[in-house]
C-alpha cells in the first residue's frame, strides 16, 4: 500500500483498505485516499467517527491533530466551510504545519469576498454564491509514522 500511495495510485490503495476493521491508522489512510480522490462526503463520514464520540459535537482532545486537520479539510472541500473552520478552532495546535496551511487557504478565500458578502456572512446569512475554496496543497495528511507503518 505504501508504494501505491507514494506513486499516487490512491484508487488502488483505497481498494486495499476496504476491509472493515478498527485500526485507526488504516482508517486515516483510507480517509486520505478518499480526500485525494475527491470523495469528500465519504471522508467526512469516516473522520466524523474518529474525531467525535458517538452523540457528541465537540472534538475529542486525545485525537491526534492530523485526524482533526483531515476532518476539517474534508468538511471544507465538501462545502461546509463553517464546519471545517470550527474544527480547526477546536483544540488545534497553532504550530502544526498542516493546520496552518488549511487556515491560510481559508483566510485567503475569505479575503477574496466582496464587502457585502462579508457582512452577510457576519450576520449569519452564510457564504451563498461564493467561489469554491481551492487548496494550494494536496489534501490529506499522513503522519510520518503512519506512512512508514502502512503495509
Amino acid at each position: 500500500m505504501k508504494s501505491l500511495v507514494a506513486s499516487g495510485d490512491f484508487a488502488k490503495a483505497l481498494s486495499l483498505v476496504q476491509i472493515p476493521g478498527t485500526d485507526i491508522l488504516l482508517k486515516n489512510a483510507k480517509g486520505v485516499c478518499l480526500l485525494r480522490l475527491g470523495k469528500f462526503d465519504a471522508a467526512v463520514t469516516l473522520y466524523r467517527e474518529i474525531v467525535f464520540n458517538a452523540g457528541c459535537v465537540w472534538v475529542r482532545p486525545e485525537v491526534p491533530i492530523f485526524f482533526k486537520v483531515n476532518f476539517a479539510t474534508a468538511l471544507v472541500l465538501s462545502g461546509n466551510i463553517d464546519g471545517g473552520s470550527n474544527i480547526l478552532a477546536q483544540s488545534m495546535d497553532e504550530n502544526n504545519e498542516a493546520a496552518r496551511r488549511l487556515r491560510s487557504c481559508l483566510q485567503s478565500w475569505r479575503r477574496s469576498y466582496p464587502l457585502w458578502k462579508k457582512i452577510f456572512w457576519a450576520v449569519g446569512l452564510g457564504p451563498a454564491n461564493t467561489a469554491p475554496l481551492t487548496l494550494d496543497f494536496e489534501p490529506g495528511v499522513f503522519e510520518d509514522s503512519v506512512v512508514h507503518s502502512l503495509p
